[in-house]
C-alpha cells in the first residue's frame, strides 16, 4: 500500500497512518494477511518482464535501465531484522506492522539486487523518520498490501525517481472524495463493481505518481494529498502531475494480478545527470 519518495516507505511511525493523514482519512485500521500470497507473488513476478522493461530513456543514452522489482510476503519463513536498528524499529510497531516493515525491507534488497546495485544490509530510516535510507547510489520505491510487499530499485545515476503502489483491499465508493479532484469525473455510472475497480486503480496509481513527485518536486510544489494529483487515461495506465506543477507529466503504468492492482512509474534522470 503506502509510502512515498524516490526512496521511501510511508513510516517512521507508520506508512499507513502517514498516508492517510495526508489525505484526511485518520490512522487506518490493522488488517490482517488475506492470504500466504503465494497466488499473487506467482502473478507479479510474471509481470517483471513488463515491469523491469519500462524503460522511458532515449536510445542515445545506452542500454536499458537496470530497473529491479523487489517481492516478499510476511508469511516468508527466517523473516527477521537485519540488524539492532531495524529490530528497534520493528520493536516500536505494532506485530501486524512489524510483520509489514520486515517483508518490505526484505523486498527492498531483492529489488536492489536485481537491479544490480549493492545489497544494503540494514535499511534504516531516512532523518525524515518516512523515507528508507538505502544505500548511496540508489533509488527505490516500497508499497505492501494484505500481507505482500512489493519495490522497486534502480541507479539513482539514471533515475530520477521511482513510484510502486500495490492494493489488493477493494475500497469504497465513498473514498472518491479524498482519491479525485472536484474537476475530475473518472467513475462512470454504472455497474457498481467496475466502478470500485476503477477507484482502486485511481488511488493505486495517484500513490505511485504521490511517491515520485515528492523525490522530484521541491516543497512548495509538491502534491499534498492525492486530490493535488490529476490523472488522464492513457492506454496501459495513466498519466499524472501535480496540479501545482502540470509541466512534469509521469506515466504511471498499471497491471490487474490475482485481484489486486500494481501501479509504477520510473522517471528517468537526463543526460546531463540533473533531476
Amino acid at each position: 500500500m503506502r509510502e512515498r519518495g524516490s526512496a521511501s516507505e510511508g513510516g517512521g511511525p507508520d506508512e499507513g497512518e502517514v498516508a492517510s493523514e495526508r489525505r484526511g482519512t485518520g490512522p487506518l485500521p490493522l488488517k490482517p494477511p488475506l492470504d500466504d500470497g503465494s497466488g499473487l507473488l506467482r502473478a507479479l513476478r510474471a509481470l517483471r518482464p513488463v515491469v523491469e522493461g519500462a524503460d522511458p530513456r532515449p536510445a542515445s543514452v545506452g542500454p536499458g535501465l537496470a530497473l529491479g522489482l523487489g517481492l516478499a510476503a510476511v508469511t516468508e519463513p527466517g523473516l527477521g531484522p537485519a540488524g539492532p536498528v531495524e529490530e528497534r524499529l520493528c520493536a516500536a510497531l505494532p506485530s501486524g506492522r512489524s510483520l509489514e516493515f520486515l517483508a518490505g525491507r526484505r523486498a527492498l534488497r531483492r529489488a536492489l539486487g536485481r537491479a544490480g546495485l549493492p545489497v544494503a544490509g540494514e535499511i534504516p530510516y531516512q532523518a525524515d523518520g518516512v523515507r528508507p535510507e538505502l544505500p548511496p547510489g540508489s533509488v527505490g520505491s516500497l508499497s505492501h498490501s494484505g500481507g505482500v510487499a512489493v519495490a522497486l530499485a534502480a541507479p539513482a545515476a539514471r533515475c530520477a525517481a521511482l513510484g510502486v503502489d500495490l492494493e489488493r483491499h477493494p475500497l469504497p465508493l465513498s473514498a472518491a472524495r479524498v482519491v479525485l479532484g472536484g474537476d475530475e469525473q473518472l467513475l462512470p455510472h454504472g455497474e457498481l463493481e467496475g466502478r470500485e475497480r476503477l477507484l482502486r486503480e485511481l488511488f493505486s496509481a495517484k500513490e505511485s505518481a504521490f511517491k515520485a513527485l515528492y523525490g522530484l518536486l521541491p516543497p512548495p510544489r509538491r502534491p499534498t494529498t492525492l486530490r493535488g494529483i490529476a490523472v488522464r487515461p492513457v492506454p496501459g495506465g495513466w498519466t499524472a502531475w501535480a496540479r501545482g506543477c502540470p509541466e512534469r507529466v509521469l506515466h504511471v503504468n498499471a497491471r490487474w494480478a490475482v485481484g489486486a492492482v500494481l501501479t509504477w512509474t520510473v522517471t528517468d534522470r537526463p543526460p546531463d545527470g540533473t533531476g
